[in-house]
């Protein structure tokens, strides 16, 4: 059921735009996803991101955790002389949650 509603979907996409879709994945962007799309197209992957902000360079801090870095580097999508360059702050592991929620 839900490959025939992707099919529609799709299908409803390229009436809309008379254009035909031919893309490989479709990944809603933010940090993690821009960075998900890159690795995916350096695979060869044809891949649409969807973004609701402006993509551009900037310096900002990434909302990301080593593990997932260093999971980037051994797909081959950063290398670890990027990560040295690029941490800027380092924060220590926390856990967070609702007060009203905890025991």
């Amino acid at each position: 059921m839900q490959l025939r509603q992707q099919h529609a979907t799709a299908t409803l996409i390229e009436k809309q735009c008379n254009t035909v879709l031919d893309y490989d994945v479709v990944v809603c962007g933010g940090t993690l996803g821009i960075f998900i799309a890159h690795s995916l197209q350096l695979k060869g992957y044809k891949v649409c991101v969807v973004e609701g902000g402006k993509l551009q360079g900037r310096e900002q801090e990434w909302n990301i955790s080593m593990d997932e870095m260093m999971e980037l580097v051994e797909l081959g999508v950063l290398t670890k002389a990027d990560l040295d360059e690029a941490i800027t702050t380092e924060f220590p592991v926390c856990r967070s949650g609702f007060k009203n929620k905890e025991g």
